[in-house]
């Protein structure tokens, strides 16, 4: 087994142990269905940086909701929705795509509509480049505040980092070494 199916494997270990633990403590609240499409909610674009989210240790996140299934196009996903100490919502997305190529064609049409911040290779634990890395800024639609995300591909996954905060969403990614 080598470092990356490992680092993988630790990846999926732990979102199940958390997921597990909080459907046994009755912190998720399933959801009958969720759409392909997502909602954002909005904040300004001219986000004001909080000194105290500079390292994110004052900072953690609780597990909210849970949710997984089938997209109309055959895409599996599962979805899980954290709340900061601080009431920040933050939301990972995982979509599991027929293959890479599939899922950087999905990845690149996420980010079509959305403000680019940051675009650099997205590196594992070891350092080795696993993918493309995205940092966007969704734009406000209709009710709906505009949202910072955080986009990956690795093999034939989309992650999918998301947050009305960015400074969150990063710490988020970090904390849990996505």
């Amino acid at each position: 087994m080598n470092a990356a199916t490992s680092s993988w494997k630790d990846l999926i270990n732990r979102f199940l142990l958390v997921v597990g633990f909080a459907s046994s403590t009755g912190v998720i609240n399933a959801r009958s269905a969720i759409t392909a499409k997502p909602t954002f909610a909005e904040s300004p674009d001219n986000y004001v940086y909080d000194q105290s989210l500079q390292d994110g240790s004052n900072i953690n996140f609780r597990p909210s909701q849970a949710a997984s299934g089938t997209l109309p196009d055959g895409t599996r996903f599962s979805v899980q929705n954290y709340e900061s100490s601080d009431g920040v919502d933050i939301s990972i997305r995982i979509d599991t795509c027929s293959s890479r190529a599939v899922a950087k064609k999905k990845l690149l049409k996420f980010v079509k509509n959305a403000r680019v911040i940051k675009r650099e290779p997205k590196l594992d634990q070891n350092g080795a480049v696993v993918g493309e890395r995205f940092v966007v800024r969704f734009p406000a639609k209709g009710k709906y505040k505009s949202q910072a995300g955080i986009l990956w591909v690795n093999k034939a996954e989309i992650y999918y980092i998301q947050s009305s905060s960015l400074q969150h969403a990063i710490v988020f990614e970090k904390r849990f070494h996505l």
